[in-house]
C-alpha cells in the first residue's frame, strides 16, 4: 500500500472544485440573510425616526400649553395677591370701625341702602 496515494478520487470525498462551490452557496446564502436582516433594521430604523418626529411635535405642543398654563397660573397669582391685600385692608378698616371689638356695634361706613 502507497501513503502517498491521492485520496481526491475515493467514493464521497469532494473535489476541491465542489468544495468551492459548496463554500460558494453557503456565501450566497449568508447574504441573503443579512440583507433580510439590514432590510428589516432599516424598517425598523425608519420607523423609531418617525416615532420621534411625532413625539417632537407633540412634545413642543405641551410646552406651549404648559408656558400657557405658567404664564394664566402667574396672572391668578397676581389677581390672587391684589384681592388679599384688599380683604386685609377691608379688614383692617372694619377693626378700625369697630374700635377693635368685634362684638361692638359698628360705625357708619357704608352708605344705608347696602347696609
Amino acid at each position: 500500500m502507497n501513503i502517498d496515494e491521492d485520496t481526491c478520487e475515493w467514493l464521497g470525498c469532494p473535489t476541491p472544485l465542489e468544495m468551492h462551490k459548496q463554500h460558494a452557496l453557503l456565501l450566497e446564502n449568508e447574504i441573503q440573510e443579512l440583507h433580510l436582516q439590514l432590510r428589516k433594521a432599516r424598517e425598523d430604523i425608519y420607523g423609531l425616526v418617525r416615532m420621534h418626529a411625532e413625539l417632537s411635535i407633540e412634545r413642543d405642543k405641551l410646552r406651549a400649553e404648559l408656558k400657557a398654563s405658567d404664564s394664566a397660573l402667574s396672572s391668578c397669582n397676581t389677581d390672587l395677591g391684589f384681592v388679599t391685600s384688599k380683604l386685609n385692608s377691608l379688614e383692617w378698616a372694619l377693626a378700625r370701625a369697630t374700635n377693635g371689638a368685634w362684638g361692638s356695634t359698628p360705625m357708619k361706613i357704608l352708605p344705608s341702602d347696602l347696609s
